[in-house]
């Protein structure tokens, strides 16, 4: 965010990434070699699913705030396409292990980055609704 003056005590709010898709973002990671954790590529996890989300087993308890029963349990490939407190932040099915094959995937892709957030699945007041309404 970067506010900008425009006359005497009026000011413009800017948020320059508001406009950048989410392939745009992973070009100039690409672009500039950025390094990243490995969350952000595929790799074979065990996971809960909860509606289109896949919860990290290890991390289950504190998302699920439950138990899983062992047969909830699969194991698959997928990465994270946004981080964010592990609580509302979950995983996509994926098999893109590197920043090319992640642009790659998103050339096809349909659905939101947020979809992934767990607060999207179980709320009125969601991230992807608050996205639409233009609060980011």
């Amino acid at each position: 965010q970067h506010n900008t003056k425009l006359g005497e005590g009026q000011t413009m709010r800017v948020f320059p990434l508001s406009n950048w898709t989410e392939k745009d973002i992973w070009q100039y990671i690409q672009q500039e070699k950025i390094p990243l954790p490995d969350l952000y590529f595929a790799k074979k996890r065990k996971v809960v699913k909860v509606g289109n989300v896949f919860i990290p087993l290890e991390h289950q308890k504190i998302a699920l705030n439950r138990e899983v029963d062992p047969s909830e349990i699969k194991e698959i490939n997928c990465r994270f396409r946004s981080l964010g407190c592990i609580p509302c932040t979950g995983a996509i099915a994926s098999d893109a292990s590197n920043v090319q094959e992640i642009i790659e995937e998103l050339s096809l892709a349909k659905r939101s980055e947020r979809e992934n957030r767990l607060i999207d699945q179980t709320s009125d007041a969601s991230m992807e609704r608050k996205k639409r309404e233009g609060y980011f």
